[in-house]
This record gives C-alpha cells, structure tokens and sequence, in this order.
C-alpha cells in the first residue's frame, strides 16, 4: 500500500481534471440519492462507516467521504487529498478489487483489510452496488462498516492503541505489530520515517523488513532476546540495535516489544511495540562510559535492572571483580548476599 503519513498536509488544490472528477462522482451519488430510493437505503443500511464511489474505468478516479478519512486516521483539516482510497488498502487486499470492477449486477458484500494511519488494521464489510450518471455511465458505490472486532483477535491491543494514538503521534516513536504464527506484521508511518523512508518504500513488510536494515552484529542479540521473552524468562523484549537508514548511516534504535495474546496451545501469538530512535543517547552513554572506565575513583553504571554497564578500575579494585564479562551481569548476583536496604535504594 501507498505511504500513509500521520502529519499528511493539506495541499492547495488537485489537478484541475480530478477535482472535477471528484464533483461528478459526488453529484451523481446525490442525484441517485434524490431519484432512488433504494440507493438512499442502501445508504442508511450498510455505511456507517464510509461510502466510496469509484469509476470503475478508472478506479483511482474516486470520492471518499468524511466518515471514512475519519476511520482511516484522517479529518478534513489534515487529509492530503493527493491519495486515493487504493492507498489505504493492504497490498494483500488488492487483488480484491478486480472483483469490485467486474460491476455485478446485483449488490454482493467482500470483507477487506484497511489501515488506519496509526498502523492497525480495520476490517471493513464493503458493501458493493452500482449507480448510474446521466450519461448512463455505471458508477460503484461501496458502503463501508467497521467488522474489527468481530474479526481481528488482537481486538484489546487495537482498542489500547487507538486511546494512545494521539500521543504516539505527537512523538518519534514507530509501533509495530507482528503475528508470530502467521507472520503479518504492521508498522506505522513513523517506524518507517525513523529510517528516513516512507511506509509505502519499504512494503511489502514482513518479518524479514527489520532484518533489511538490521546490523548483522546484532541480529543473533536480538533473536536471543526474543526467544527468551517467548520463553516467558523476561516480562517483555527490550533490545538496543543499530540500523541502517535510507542515507546509509548506522542509528542506534530502542526496540521494546511484549506478545499480548497466546494461541490456545500456549505459543505466542500476537506481539505488539515500538521503536526509537536512541543514536545521541548512546553517544552520551559511550562518553560517560569512556569516563568511568578511566575515573580513579570507584564508580560503576548500571541499567535499571543493576546489570553493569561500566566501571572503572578502583571499581574493580575494591569489590575484588574480575574485568572479563562484567558488562551486562547482575549486580545481584554478583554479590548475592547484599543488604536489603541497599536493594530498596537501588530500586
């Protein structure tokens, strides 16, 4: 599918011949509203989520109304009337459109996959029928209705995301969605923005998409990682990679993720996270470890887990610790027998 940007603008004006276009679709709809009953109830019984009138000639010759712009993560301040309503389909979904344009001659129903700009699917119930124009020209008219719930398994993560999905559009961070079991995987506009793409120049997406651009040196990191989490041995995947971007320089990414739905013989199923760009605080992070390591006094860094990060050699020195492998162990574990009061502190 074409690239669907959250911070899509509103342009100028289109090219003069598809703005008429787009009036002459939207006129023949309410002349066969007024004329037709049946297209009025047709209407009132199977769009309450959209309506689409295409050409079947030339199906991206099309009108969209408000309410659908509203589904797919659009209003009428922020759409960028530059795209057609193809563009928010799966590219898995577009062979279902040759069906559309075969113009049956009596009202049939196909269920489609659509993408909001957030990056989570909707499944849509496309009701098809077809209106004339005055030169008797016929004219699809789509009615649109929201199934997701009905079909999508993964309903309580899409309900959690759509309440954050203005936050998460106010940041730089890209969410992703990945199906272990089937392989489908959902980025949103800015997972792709973060590498310096758009979302359509990386489709079609897959579980090989991160590995594209992944750094050979940490994919087996990760892939550890993953499985463990699988393994129920951590709460949720966390990883720090570095990857390349459209201009070919490598960036540091946060990568966090936790598989929110398990199929019912125990094996993950859906998995949902984000990814953030991390390049100037591994920067900072590699000059205080420059600093540590070379500090004459006694000072070590730890993560928020109290797994070492650095420290220096009087560090070492007093708590006896041998350098080799230190980077990355507990500190726990290291000295099992620490105070509880130091624990609480830590914490």
């Amino acid at each position: 599918m074409r690239a669907i940007s959250p911070k899509a603008q509103k342009v100028n004006s289109l090219p003069y011949k598809e703005k008429e276009q787009q009036k002459k679709l939207k006129d023949a709809l309410y002349q066969n509203i007024r004329k037709n009953e049946s297209v009025f109830n047709f209407i009132q019984e199977h769009s309450p989520d959209g309506i689409l009138v295409i050409d079947p000639e030339n199906p991206r010759s099309s009108w969209m109304n408000p309410k659908f712009l509203s589904v797919v993560g659009f209003n009428q301040e922020n759409f960028n009337k530059n795209y057609h309503w193809q563009d928010f389909l799966l590219s898995s979904e577009l062979h279902k459109v040759d069906n559309w344009l075969k113009m049956p001659s009596a009202e049939n129903t196909e269920l489609v996959k659509f993408q909001n700009t957030a990056g989570y699917l909707i499944w849509m119930n496309c009701h098809i029928t077809q209106i004339e124009t005055q030169d008797e020209k016929p004219l699809l008219l789509i009615g649109l209705t929201d199934v997701t719930k009905f079909q999508n398994t993964n309903q309580p993560l899409i309900q959690e995301l759509k309440r954050y999905e203005h936050i998460i559009k106010g940041t730089n961070i890209g969410t992703w969605e990945w199906n272990i079991q089937t392989g489908e995987v959902n980025f949103n506009e800015q997972w792709a923005n973060i590498l310096g793409y758009t979302l359509q120049e990386i489709q079609p997406t897959s579980p090989n998409t991160w590995k594209r651009f992944a750094h050979p040196e940490d994919m087996a990191k990760c892939d550890l990682l993953f499985k463990k989490h699988f393994a129920g041995e951590t709460d949720f995947y966390e990883s720090e990679a570095r990857m390349k971007n459209k201009a070919g320089d490598w960036i540091w990414v946060l990568d966090k993720g936790k598989v929110v739905t398990w199929t019912a013989d125990g094996k993950p199923e859906w998995m949902t996270g984000f990814h953030e760009e991390i390049t100037e605080r591994k920067k900072e992070f590699e000059r205080n470890k420059l600093f540590i390591d070379q500090a004459p006094s006694a000072i070590a860094m730890f993560d928020r887990n109290m797994n070492y990060l650095a420290a220096s050699q009087k560090w070492l020195e007093e708590n006896k610790i041998e350098a080799e492998d230190l980077i990355g162990e507990c500190h726990y574990k290291l000295f099992p027998y620490i105070r509880e009061e130091w624990r609480e502190i830590h914490a």
